[in-house]
């Protein structure tokens, strides 16, 4: 059996910020003198006033942050995290790849992934927040869907150029590697928040980790 690995949430918002309590770098370091075995950064992109949106891990349904409260970038956070680290892994808990330009995400992963010596597990999953897909300009509906198709997309972009165009309109890239190649478990992510039911048979099915925050409504 496995031995237990584990895990510490970075501040991701509000007051443990630079000039607050503790940063990220600063806790990731701690983190690592204290012996935990990796360190999570949340991801969000914007956070919209007055959305509608329920929060799935919360029994009121409402975030449990003030919604004007300064907020990272997960992956530009981990890069810091990482710089300041030599051990701990750095991981996304969990990265809303649906949103996001698949290429884009790919390129930021495999980067920060060479960057830390091969460090990074990429969570993915679905998403809660239908106000940030709109103001992202992306669909929430259909999100669990793009979810596996933009894994499959990540995995092309890094073995090499993909074998074949996942999308018509990522045809242009077809034969285009995106590097560098991860050295880590970036190569194979997985997860999926507990946002969607379906989050753990995604995880399952693509014989990878699960991320289960919660089982909740969704997607």
């Amino acid at each position: 059996m496995s031995a237990v690995r584990i895990g510490v949430s970075l501040p991701s918002h509000g007051p443990a910020m630079p000039g607050g309590r503790l940063s990220a770098p600063d806790a990731a370091r701690a983190a690592e003198q204290m012996g935990f075995d990796s360190v999570w950064m949340s991801d969000h992109v914007v956070m919209v006033e007055g959305a509608a949106s329920p929060y799935p891990f919360a029994e009121d349904a409402k975030i449990t942050w003030p919604e004007d409260a300064p907020m990272f970038d997960c992956f530009v956070a981990l890069a810091a995290a990482g710089a300041v680290t030599s051990r701990v892994e750095v991981g996304t808990c969990v990265l809303i790849a649906p949103q996001r330009n698949p290429i884009v995400a790919a390129k930021q992963a495999a980067t920060l992934d060479a960057l830390t010596g091969g460090r990074l597990v990429l969570g993915v999953g679905v998403g809660w927040l239908a106000e940030e897909f709109a103001a992202l300009g992306a669909p929430f509906e259909g999100r669990g869907k793009r979810l596996d198709e933009w894994i499959a997309l990540f995995r092309d972009c890094w073995t090499g150029p993909p074998r074949r165009p996942r999308l018509r309109a990522l045809e242009r890239a077809a034969r285009r590697a995106v590097l560098p190649d991860p050295g880590g478990r970036a190569a194979d992510p997985g997860g999926g928040d507990g946002a969607a039911r379906s989050a753990p048979r995604r995880a399952l099915g693509r014989g990878v980790d699960g991320f289960p925050i919660h089982l909740c409504g969704g997607s």
